[in-house]
């Protein structure tokens, strides 16, 4: 019997086997994004100091070849109840390298830190969801939580 046993393991193991797989890389799927525009609107009524604000934030993502893109942020502030009110209007565009597998889209920013001088980065994952075709970023701010009553932008394609 332990002859036996002792084969079956000899057998088992030959040299000429192949190498046991490794496992797969996540792909790289950028390309898709390549060239591609995707739009994200909120928009809400907030209460502050006892006045009533809309508030609109559109935001774009566009993906101008496989590995950069920009994102445009266009926040518009109005007040109904003061008509004479020009409202306010603030907007911000940040330029980014990413990489993207198909489903994580990883977002990564190099800025300089306005008070150190120091070159810095700042990095997010994203979320793209197939079946809808749209792009899920939860941007977990707290403010932005409060004022919209969320945080997480669901971008459209729209290019």
């Amino acid at each position: 019997m332990f002859l036996v046993a002792s084969m079956a393991t000899v057998v088992a193991c030959k040299k000429d086997d192949p190498k046991p797989e490794q496992p797969a890389q996540p792909q790289d799927r950028s390309e898709m994004l390549a060239n591609t525009s995707w739009q994200s609107n909120l928009q809400n009524t907030y209460l502050y100091s006892g006045v009533e604000m809309l508030l609109d934030l559109n935001t774009t993502l566009d993906f101008i070849d496989r590995t950069n893109g920009s994102m445009f942020m266009d926040l518009n502030v109005t007040v109904p109840s003061m008509p004479s009110y020009p409202g306010q209007n603030t907007n911000d565009s940040f330029d980014f390298t990413y990489t993207f597998d198909g489903t994580n889209l990883v977002l990564t920013q190099n800025y300089v830190d306005e008070q150190t001088g120091e070159t810095e980065s700042w990095s997010d994952t994203l979320i793209y969801d197939s079946e809808n075709e749209t792009i899920m970023y939860d941007m977990n701010d707290q403010e932005m939580e409060e004022m919209f009553g969320t945080d997480i932008l669901v971008f459209e394609r729209i290019r």
